[in-house]
C-alpha cells in the first residue's frame, strides 16, 4: 500500500540520517591523528608553561599573560591548519577544537582583565583554573563525561592554589597538563571501546 510505502521510505531516510550522524561522532574515526594533534597542543601547554617557570622575568609586563595567551591562540590556529583534514573529518574533531579554542579565548579575556586590575601572576593563574573547570564542567554536560575529570583535577589544583598562593604558577603548569592528560585517556579509552563494539579495528 502507498501508505506504507511512505513510512517505509520515512523510516529508511530516518536511519540513514542517523547512521551519518553516528559516524560524524564516532570516537573510532581519526584516532591515530588526533593523537597527534592533542600531542601538539599538549607540547604548546608545556612550552609556555616552561618558558614562565624557567624564566619568570618574561612575564614581569603586567600584559604578558594576555599576550602569552594570543601567541599560544596563534600557535594553535597554526597546529589545526596542519591537522585541517583531521579537523573536517568528524564533528568530534570539530568539537575538541572548538573546545580548545573558547578555553583559550576564555583565558585572553580573563588575563586582559588581571592586567587591567593589577593582579599579580599567580592570582590570573588561579582564576584560569576556575575557567579550564567550568569549560570542562560544560563539555561534559554536553559532550562526554571525560571531560568531568579535567574539571575536578583544575578545581583541585585551585583549592591547593588559593590555599597557598605562593605554589600558584607551579600548580597551575602541573594541574593544566594532569586534566589534558587524564581528560585524553578517558577520551582514548572511549574510542577503543567504540572500534571493539563496531567488531573493527580503530580507524587511524
Amino acid at each position: 500500500p502507498a501508505a506504507l510505502q511512505r513510512e517505509v521510505g520515512t523510516a529508511a531516510d530516518e536511519a540513514a540520517r542517523l547512521q551519518s550522524k553516528a559516524r560524524a561522532l564516532d570516537p573510532a574515526l581519526g584516532r591515530t591523528q588526533r593523537f597527534s594533534f592533542v600531542l601538539g597542543v599538549l607540547v604548546l601547554m608545556v612550552l609556555f608553561n616552561g618558558l614562565r617557570l624557567i624564566w619568570p622575568q618574561l612575564y614581569t609586563w603586567p600584559w604578558a599573560l594576555a599576550a602569552a595567551s594570543v601567541v599560544f591562540l596563534g600557535g594553535f590556529f597554526a597546529l589545526s591548519r596542519a591537522h585541517r583534514a583531521l579537523l573536517s573529518s568528524s564533528d568530534l574533531n570539530r568539537q575538541l577544537t572548538r573546545l580548545v579554542l573558547v578555553t583559550t579565548i576564555a583565558q585572553v579575556s580573563s588575563r586582559t582583565t588581571a592586567a587591567v586590575f593589577g593582579w599579580t601572576r599567580g592570582q590570573a593563574l588561579t582564576v584560569d583554573l576556575s575557567l579550564i573547570a567550568l569549560t570542562m564542567m560544560v563539555a561534559a554536560s554536553v559532550f562526554h563525561w571525560a571531560f568531568a575529570i579535567g574539571a575536578l583535577v583544575c578545581f583541585a589544583g585551585q583549592a591547593v592554589a588559593l590555599l597557598v598562593p605562593s605554589f600558584a604558577e607551579p600548580v597551575y603548569a602541573v594541574t593544566t597538563l594532569a586534566s589534558v592528560l587524564g581528560a585524553g585517556a578517558a577520551l582514548r579509552r572511549w574510542g577503543q571501546r567504540a572500534a571493539v563494539v563496531e567488531g573493527s579495528p580503530p580507524r587511524g
